[in-house]
C-alpha cells in the first residue's frame, strides 16, 4: 500500500497493490495481509503479526491486481 500516514497504524491509501512478488519496493508505507474490509476500510495484518493497520481508500484508490485475477466490477441491473 501506497499513501501517507493519518496517525499510528493509520493510512490513506493512494494506491494498493495485491500479491506482491519477491521484496517490497522501498517506498511502500504498509505491507501485510488482509483481516477485514467494510465499506472503504480495510485492515492489514504486518507480517509476522505484529500489529494491524488501517487503510482508508476512497475514489481515487487506485488498485493493482495481477493479470487475470481481477473482474470488472458488474453492471447494476435494474430491478
Amino acid at each position: 500500500m501506497w499513501g501517507e500516514q493519518r496517525e499510528p497504524n493509520v493510512f490513506h491509501a493512494v494506491r494498493m497493490q495485491v500479491k506482491v512478488e519477491g521484496k517490497p519496493p522501498d517506498d511502500v508505507a504498509a505491507v501485510g495481509r488482509v483481516l477485514d474490509q467494510a465499506g472503504r476500510t480495510v485492515v492489514l495484518e504486518a507480517i509476522g503479526g505484529a500489529h494491524k493497520y488501517t487503510i482508508l481508500t476512497d475514489e481515487q484508490t487506485e488498485f493493482v491486481f495481477p493479470a487475470g485475477e481481477a473482474q470488472p466490477r458488474p453492471e447494476r441491473v435494474p430491478g
